[in-house]
């Protein structure tokens, strides 16, 4: 089964996402920030990650950074941004920082 984690901040949506994503038949983990997310992906490796951007603690970018710049075997996970704003300025900060790609959030 294809595991997903899902980091975002704003507990409605989080509950949402993984709401769905389990009932297409994803395993799926989540957390409320990248600090918490970061612990996930050491401990559970996941097949994807989808992230927001703006949170506290730790955010997106931060994480991704953190993520691709890693030597382990985990520093490839596909990585997928979640934006409420769409701005191109953030989608380009990401894609340069090692995103995957986009999504809009609802």
């Amino acid at each position: 089964m294809v595991k997903v984690l899902c980091i975002e901040d704003e507990e409605d949506l989080l509950f949402d996402i993984c709401a769905e994503l389990r009932d297409a038949g994803y395993e799926v983990l989540s957390a409320h920030n990248g600090a918490d997310g970061l612990r996930l992906i050491r401990s559970e490796i996941p097949d994807l990650v989808l992230c927001d951007i703006r949170m506290p603690i730790m955010d997106g970018y931060e994480l991704l950074s953190t993520v691709r710049e890693s030597k382990d075997d985990w520093s490839c996970i596909p990585f997928i941004f979640l934006t409420a704003y769409g701005e191109r300025e953030d989608m380009l900060r990401g894609l340069r920082a090692g995103a995957d790609d986009f999504l809009t959030k609802p």
